[in-house]
Protein backbone atom coordinates (compact mmCIF):
# COMPACT_ATOMS: atom_id res chain seq x y z
CA UNK A 1 0.00 0.00 0.00
CA UNK A 2 1.49 3.51 -1.05
CA UNK A 3 2.45 5.90 1.83
CA UNK A 4 -0.70 8.42 2.13
CA UNK A 5 1.01 11.98 2.84
CA UNK A 6 -1.51 14.83 2.94
CA UNK A 7 -0.03 18.99 2.25
CA UNK A 8 -1.31 21.13 3.24
CA UNK A 9 -1.66 24.93 0.82
CA UNK A 10 1.14 26.43 3.45
CA UNK A 11 3.42 23.21 2.43
CA UNK A 12 3.56 21.66 5.79
CA UNK A 13 2.84 17.95 5.65
CA UNK A 14 0.46 15.85 7.86
CA UNK A 15 2.10 13.67 11.04
CA UNK A 16 0.62 10.17 10.39
CA UNK A 17 1.76 6.62 10.41
CA UNK A 18 3.03 4.95 6.67
CA UNK A 19 -0.65 3.29 6.60
CA UNK A 20 -3.74 1.92 8.76
CA UNK A 21 -3.60 -1.04 10.68
CA UNK A 22 -6.44 -3.14 9.71
CA UNK A 23 -8.62 -4.28 12.95
CA UNK A 24 -8.35 -7.75 13.38
CA UNK A 25 -11.09 -10.12 12.80
CA UNK A 26 -11.76 -11.13 16.26
CA UNK A 27 -11.48 -7.55 17.49
CA UNK A 28 -14.09 -6.29 14.72
CA UNK A 29 -16.69 -9.04 15.63
CA UNK A 30 -16.63 -7.85 19.40
CA UNK A 31 -17.21 -4.31 17.58
CA UNK A 32 -19.96 -5.73 15.84
CA UNK A 33 -21.85 -6.97 18.78
CA UNK A 34 -21.51 -4.35 20.65
CA UNK A 35 -23.00 -1.89 17.96
CA UNK A 36 -25.74 -4.69 17.83
CA UNK A 37 -26.60 -4.17 21.78
CA UNK A 38 -27.04 -0.51 20.94
CA UNK A 39 -23.73 0.55 22.02
CA UNK A 40 -24.78 0.87 25.71
CA UNK A 41 -21.83 -1.13 27.44
CA UNK A 42 -18.33 0.31 27.55
CA UNK A 43 -16.46 -0.15 24.26
CA UNK A 44 -15.10 -3.91 23.92
CA UNK A 45 -11.98 -4.02 25.82
CA UNK A 46 -9.97 -5.78 22.76
CA UNK A 47 -10.89 -2.75 20.72
CA UNK A 48 -9.54 -0.96 23.99
CA UNK A 49 -6.10 -2.49 23.82
CA UNK A 50 -6.20 -2.43 20.25
CA UNK A 51 -5.99 0.85 19.72
CA UNK A 52 -3.49 1.26 22.76
CA UNK A 53 -1.09 -0.17 21.18
CA UNK A 54 -1.22 1.27 18.22
CA UNK A 55 -1.19 4.63 19.80
CA UNK A 56 1.90 3.90 21.92
CA UNK A 57 3.83 3.11 18.82
CA UNK A 58 2.72 6.39 16.88
CA UNK A 59 3.64 7.72 19.98
CA UNK A 60 6.87 6.56 20.38
CA UNK A 61 7.57 6.98 16.55
CA UNK A 62 6.41 10.55 16.49
CA UNK A 63 8.61 11.58 19.78
CA UNK A 64 11.97 9.72 18.23
CA UNK A 65 11.52 11.64 14.78
CA UNK A 66 10.43 15.21 16.28
CA UNK A 67 12.31 14.99 19.43
CA UNK A 68 9.69 15.40 21.64
CA UNK A 69 9.91 15.41 25.39
CA UNK A 70 6.65 13.68 27.13
CA UNK A 71 5.56 14.87 29.89
CA UNK A 72 2.25 13.06 31.48
CA UNK A 73 0.59 10.33 29.18
CA UNK A 74 -2.53 8.37 30.17
CA UNK A 75 -5.23 6.18 28.96
CA UNK A 76 -8.82 8.39 29.68
CA UNK A 77 -12.05 8.25 28.53
CA UNK A 78 -12.32 10.11 25.10
CA UNK A 79 -15.71 13.02 25.02
CA UNK A 80 -17.81 10.69 22.46
CA UNK A 81 -19.45 8.75 25.26
CA UNK A 82 -19.32 5.78 24.19
CA UNK A 83 -16.88 4.87 27.25
CA UNK A 84 -13.67 4.48 24.85
CA UNK A 85 -10.48 5.01 26.60
CA UNK A 86 -7.74 7.00 24.68
CA UNK A 87 -3.92 7.97 24.90
CA UNK A 88 -3.99 11.34 26.15
CA UNK A 89 -0.45 13.42 25.90
CA UNK A 90 1.00 15.91 27.28
CA UNK A 91 3.91 17.16 25.56
CA UNK A 92 6.86 19.72 25.12
CA UNK A 93 8.23 20.64 21.34
CA UNK A 94 12.12 21.29 20.42
CA UNK A 95 11.25 24.75 20.79
CA UNK A 96 10.05 24.31 24.41
CA UNK A 97 5.85 24.60 23.25
CA UNK A 98 3.50 22.46 25.12
CA UNK A 99 0.69 20.70 23.17
CA UNK A 100 -1.98 18.38 23.96
CA UNK A 101 -2.17 15.41 21.77
CA UNK A 102 -5.21 12.61 22.00
CA UNK A 103 -5.28 9.37 19.58
CA UNK A 104 -8.23 9.03 17.51
CA UNK A 105 -9.78 6.00 16.69
CA UNK A 106 -11.38 6.19 13.46
CA UNK A 107 -8.25 8.26 11.92
CA UNK A 108 -5.56 6.25 13.88
CA UNK A 109 -3.20 9.83 14.27
CA UNK A 110 -2.93 11.57 17.35
CA UNK A 111 -5.09 15.11 16.96
CA UNK A 112 -3.59 18.29 18.88
CA UNK A 113 -6.02 20.25 21.22
CA UNK A 114 -5.98 23.44 19.22
CA UNK A 115 -6.40 26.85 21.93
CA UNK A 116 -10.36 27.14 21.34
CA UNK A 117 -10.26 23.17 22.99
CA UNK A 118 -11.21 21.78 19.56
CA UNK A 119 -8.70 18.90 17.80
CA UNK A 120 -7.17 19.37 14.78
CA UNK A 121 -4.97 17.72 12.68
CA UNK A 122 -1.07 17.65 13.27
CA UNK A 123 1.34 19.01 11.18
CA UNK A 124 5.02 18.50 11.12
CA UNK A 125 5.28 22.69 11.76
CA UNK A 126 3.26 22.27 15.35
CA UNK A 127 6.62 20.00 16.63
CA UNK A 128 9.31 22.91 15.69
Amino acid sequence: MPKLRLVSSNGSSTIAPAHREEVPSSVQLSMDNWRLQGRWAPVPSDYSEFHANLAQAELRRIAHRYKLHIIKEALEVDPWLDGLEVLQVDIVTPSGVEQHLSWNDTLQVFTVKMRDGRQGVLFERDFK
